[in-house]
């Protein structure tokens, strides 16, 4: 297992759904592979529908699975196994490290929702440098 770097990124006023889609779409764009770790299937099953309709020009094949898809590009799920072979884990949730580990990239959001999670952000970017990831944090992932 790899040690990734974690990119730590600002929802540049988009709201945390719509910064991780464009992220996602980004990154599926350059030919990656996807994980999106979330905290519950109604979470999952969410953001489902939302990569479906967030941009009408844009087509990002995807679906929610705890079930090994090699095939898929996007998988949306809750639990952590990579069950696409993905070089990318993007967290809507928080991650063990173990599993943050297997991968070349890990995306994390800055949410300044309310104190309480920019404050929770704030800990989340101090306890991963404590850990020993290669941390960057990018004010502007988009072009």
């Amino acid at each position: 297992m790899g040690k990734g770097k974690i990119i730590f990124t600002e929802t540049e006023g988009f709201g945390k759904d719509k910064a991780l889609a464009l992220a996602v779409e980004r990154f599926y764009n350059l030919g990656s592979k996807i994980i999106i770790l979330t905290s519950s299937k109604e979470r999952g099953e969410n953001l489902d529908e939302y990569l479906w309709t967030f941009k009408q020009q844009s087509f990002i094949p995807h679906i929610y699975s705890e079930e090994i898809v090699r095939e898929e590009p996007v998988v949306i799920t809750v639990v952590e196994k990579n069950l696409n072979g993905a070089s990318i884990l993007m967290l809507d949730t928080p991650s063990s490290y173990d599993f943050m580990r297997e991968f070349e990239w890990v995306m994390d959001f800055v949410d300044r929702t309310n104190d309480q999670t920019l404050s929770n952000s704030r800990k989340r970017f101090k306890e991963y440098k404590d850990a020993g990831f290669d941390v960057e944090y990018k004010k502007h992932l988009l072009p």
